[in-house]
C-alpha cells in the first residue's frame, strides 16, 4: 500500500470511529431531579461604579403550564457573594428566584425555555443538528456571545466520556461547546448576561462532571441549605493597616472560619462560637479565599490579598 492510500484509510478509519461513536449511545437528556444543581461563578462590572463576585446554583425543581404545555420550573438559588465594592449585600444581578420553565423532546433531542417574563418559547438546544445546521443564538438577552451572531453555525460534532457515557458535543462557530445532557458549557441555562463560567454539575454532594478547574475550590462550597445573611445582620471582614492581621466582627455568632489558597488547599480551619475573631496572616501566601460560616447558617466568602 503506497503513502498516499495509506492516507486515504486513515481519514475513513478515523471518520468510520467517530460516526460509530457519535450514534454508539442512546440520547442522554438534561436531568429534571432536582437534586441536580449546575454551579456557576459569576461577575459583575458596572463600570467602576460596583464590582461584584458571587456563585449561586441552577436547580429544575416544580411544575408549570404555558399555553396548554407543561414544563419544569428553573431556578437559580444559593447565592453566595464572593467580594463586593458595595458592602456584603452587594449590588449586582439579583440571582435568586425563578427564572425559567424548561421542557425537552427526548424523541426530537429538543430542549426549550420560556423566560419568566415572556409565554414565548425558544429553542435553546437541538442535538439533532449535523454539521453545518443552524441554530438560533440560545442566549434570552442581548448581548449574546460577545462577537457572536443571532445565527449560530454547527461547525463540528464529536462524543466526550463522562462518568462511562458517550456524550454527543456540538462546536458552534463562536462561544463554547454544548454537551447533550449538560446543556452550553458557559451556561446551561442561559440569563443572557456576561462573565458567567459553569464550575461543575452535582447531584447532592455527588460530583457529575466538573468544567472549570480553576475554580474547581468553589464546587463544594455549595450545600443545599445555605442563605446569605439578611439585612439586619453584618459582618466585616479585612486586613490590617499593614496586612499582618485579619480582623473579623459581626453581631451574631461566627460558627467555623475556613481559608484556603488559589490550589483549593486548605491553610486554616477553626470553630469559633464568638463574634470577632483575629488571624496572625504570617504564614498565608499571598491571595487566600476566606469561608465564614455564621450561626444562622449562612455564608460569607471574601478573596483577600494580604502582600
Amino acid at each position: 500500500m503506497n503513502n498516499h492510500s495509506k492516507i486515504i484509510s486513515t481519514i475513513l478509519i478515523s471518520f468510520l470511529f467517530n460516526s460509530i461513536i457519535l450514534k454508539a449511545h442512546n440520547y442522554i437528556p438534561i436531568p429534571e431531579d432536582s437534586t441536580v444543581r449546575w454551579v456557576m461563578y459569576h461577575d459583575y462590572y458596572d463600570q467602576g461604579v460596583c464590582e461584584e463576585t458571587n456563585l449561586f446554583n441552577y436547580r429544575i425543581a416544580g411544575d408549570t403550564s404555558i399555553n396548554g404545555t407543561n414544563y419544569k420550573k428553573v431556578y437559580a438559588e444559593n447565592n453566595i457573594l464572593i467580594q463586593n465594592s458595595a458592602g456584603i449585600h452587594g449590588c449586582g444581578y439579583p440571582i435568586n428566584g425563578y427564572l425559567h420553565a424548561f421542557r425537552q423532546d427526548t424523541v426530537l433531542k429538543k430542549c426549550y425555555l420560556v423566560p419568566r417574563d415572556s409565554i414565548n418559547e425558544q429553542l435553546i438546544y437541538d442535538f439533532s443538528l449535523q454539521v453545518n445546521d443552524t441554530l438560533h443564538n440560545p442566549y434570552l438577552k442581548p448581548p449574546f456571545v460577545i462577537g457572536c451572531d443571532s445565527i449560530l453555525t454547527l461547525h463540528s460534532l464529536d462524543s466526550v466520556l463522562i462518568n462511562n457515557q458517550y456524550r454527543l458535543r456540538q462546536n458552534f462557530n463562536c462561544g463554547d461547546y454544548i454537551v447533550e445532557g449538560i446543556g452550553w458549557l458557559t451556561d446551561p441555562f442561559m440569563i443572557g448576561l456576561t462573565n458567567y463560567r459553569f464550575i461543575c454539575m452535582k447531584k447532592d454532594t455527588a460530583l457529575l462532571y466538573m468544567n472549570f478547574l480553576g475554580l474547581s475550590l468553589y464546587c463544594s462550597w455549595l450545600p443545599t441549605n445555605i442563605k446569605i445573611p439578611d439585612d439586619k445582620s453584618h459582618i466585616s471582614i479585612k486586613t490590617s493597616i499593614d496586612r499582618s492581621e485579619i480582623q473579623i466582627v459581626c453581631d451574631q455568632i461566627i460558627s467555623n472560619i475556613e481559608t484556603f489558597d488559589l490550589t483549593g488547599r486548605k491553610i486554616y480551619a477553626a470553630d469559633n462560637k464568638t463574634t470577632s475573631i483575629n488571624l496572625d496572616t504570617f504564614s498565608f501566601p499571598d491571595f487566600i479565599i476566606m469561608k465564614v460560616l455564621l450561626k444562622d447558617n449562612s455564608i460569607v466568602i471574601k478573596k483577600l490579598f494580604l502582600k
